[in-house]
């Protein structure tokens, strides 16, 4: 196309431009989009599966809490009462 314009065809680089060059043009937008749309999915599940991670370390916090004192107190060799403090 390049050559048609430089040799001052111009109406045979519009027809080119025209058939060729906008529809690959097209067909790569194309696949990039998909492969855009396939990107946002696959990071739209992960942060999903994240937040769900998350969610379940805070809904467990008090009881991962609790048994973080309690292997405290055992390495310590405390054997004092029981009763372990309000969460």
């Amino acid at each position: 196309m390049i050559d048609l314009l430089v040799g001052d065809d111009p109406a045979r680089a519009v027809d080119v431009l025209l058939s060729q060059a906008i529809p690959v043009q097209d067909d790569v937008l194309l696949l990039l989009s998909e492969m855009l749309s396939y990107q946002q999915e696959a990071a739209r599940g992960e942060f999903e599966r994240a937040l769900e991670i998350f969610s379940d370390v805070v809904e467990r916090y008090p009881e991962l809490r609790l048994a973080a004192l309690h292997l405290k107190r055992l390495r310590s060799g405390q054997t004092g009462s029981t009763v372990l403090p309000d969460v």
